[in-house]
């Protein structure tokens, strides 16, 4: 059974809160302190909340499917202070909804970077992902 937030946080304090797999639908965060809460799976749905708000979090745990302008938002303060995203993605600690966007939607964020001749097939995989699934470039052509 999921739980649903719906309430107004407004000025409250979530300092280290476990927010962990939390249904913020409609949940209020105007001035609230959220430093170091734990948004691992978390679902921003209609969240009011600025981007602001996840300062000192690990926001990109979170669920952002419902609410790509907050993600969009998050990643335009945050991007030049991210840790490291391959790492992340190793360790299963940032939500496909982050990495789905930061691949697709970031102007500054290349996947592949082609040359003439070359070829990329990319596939669609498990929760609707697109992966690369294999590459030929021309100096593999010429070995």
């Amino acid at each position: 059974m999921q739980s649903y937030c719906n309430a107004d946080c407004r000025r409250a304090r979530f300092v280290r809160a476990v927010l962990k797999g939390a249904d913020l639908a409609r949940a209020q965060f105007a001035r609230a302190e959220l430093s170091y809460a734990d948004f691992t799976d978390t679902k921003f749905r209609g969240t009011r909340i600025a981007p602001e708000a996840l300062e000192s979090t690990e926001w990109w745990k979170a669920d952002f499917t419902q609410q790509p302008n907050l993600l969009k938002a998050v990643y335009k303060r945050d991007k030049q202070n991210l840790p490291d995203l391959e790492r992340l993605y190793r360790k299963g600690e940032i939500h496909w909804s982050v990495l789905d966007f930061i691949v697709t939607e970031s102007e500054a964020n290349e996947i592949v970077e082609f040359q003439f001749g070359g070829v990329v097939c990319i596939e669609r995989r498990d929760r609707e992902e697109w992966k690369i699934a294999w590459m030929i470039t021309p100096a593999l052509l010429h070995s």
